[in-house]
């Protein structure tokens, strides 16, 4: 049974079977936990079941770009970010079969605007706000 707290609100987060729990947030620091969807399909379903406001993705090159171009989706949930990783292969990615752009030094690339009208065509959504994360 979940503690209640005196004079705060605590945040409700889910188990990996489903039990509900209190986290309190002045009391204990908000723990999340990132959970691996490896097919793009179970990452879809999830998506569409917990309808997010927003999808975070990465775009990650590898040096030299000629070599490796991978997009990492974020999707946020509860307490649990659900995390999908799709790669290279030939001229797009492997599952979600987004193009893959060569420049004229033959660097590879993906653009920002592919993935975000492939996810709201893919998650019937055009209201999702999908926000890249830029790492360095």
């Amino acid at each position: 049974m979940a503690k209640a707290f005196v004079g705060s609100n605590p945040t409700p987060c889910t188990d990996k079977i489903g039990r509900y729990y209190l986290v309190h947030p002045h009391k204990t620091r908000l723990k999340t936990r990132n959970v691996r969807v490896k097919k793009w399909l179970d990452f879809k379903r999830l998506a569409m079941e917990i309808r997010p406001t927003s999808i975070v993705y990465i775009i990650a090159q590898s040096i030299p770009a000629s070599h490796l171009t991978s997009l990492k989706l974020i999707l946020p949930a509860d307490c649990t970010q659900y995390i999908f990783i799709d790669t290279a292969k030939g001229n797009k990615l492997r599952q979600t079969e987004i193009r893959i752009h060569r420049d004229q030094k033959g660097n590879r690339f993906l653009e920002d605007e592919d993935v975000k009208s492939f996810l709201k065509k893919e998650l019937l959504r055009e209201d999702l706000k999908i926000l890249s994360y830029w790492t360095i």
